[in-house]
Formats: C-alpha cells, sequence, structure tokens
C-alpha cells in the first residue's frame, strides 16, 4: 500500500504505520487502533518455554522497542485474558 502511493500509481491507501516509515514522501494517518492478539491454548501457558516469552513481553524494554519500530500501543502487552 505505501509504496503504490510512494510511486504515484494511488494517491491514498490503507496500510500499517511501520511500512509507511520507509518512505520519507508519505503520510500516514491513522484510522482506528487495532487490537493484535497471540491466540493459544490455555495449557500453553504452563509449558516450559512460555514464562521466559511472558516475561519478554511484559518487560518495559520490550514494550518501548515496539512502539519505537511500529508506533503501535503496547499499554496490553503481555496482558493474559481467558475467554
Amino acid at each position: 500500500a505505501a509504496s503504490t502511493v510512494a510511486d504515484g500509481t494511488a494517491d491514498a491507501a490503507i496500510g500499517e504505520e511501520m511500512i509507511s516509515r520507509y518512505f520519507t514522501d508519505i503520510d500516514f494517518i491513522p484510522l482506528k487502533k487495532i487490537p493484535i492478539y497471540l491466540v493459544m491454548p490455555d495449557d500453553s501457558l504452563q509449558k516450559t518455554g512460555f514464562s521466559p516469552f511472558k516475561e519478554i513481553i511484559q518487560s518495559p524494554e520490550f514494550k518501548k522497542e515496539i512502539e519505537n519500530l511500529t508506533g503501535y500501543d503496547t499499554s496490553d502487552s503481555g496482558k493474559i485474558i481467558f475467554i
């Protein structure tokens, strides 16, 4: 989407902010916040590898890096929601 706007093929397109940052001659206007979830079976939370993963995605360092790379809101990163 960003490349078609940058090369003049399109006047506007819907896309992600992260990609638009690679093009210095286009602007990005946020339309809506869209939550992104990691979905897995409940029993995966008890597996050996999940604890370090959870610590990483809950860490302030990780959240800052993601926000700097993408501009995404990470305020809910690492929250576990059971549905």
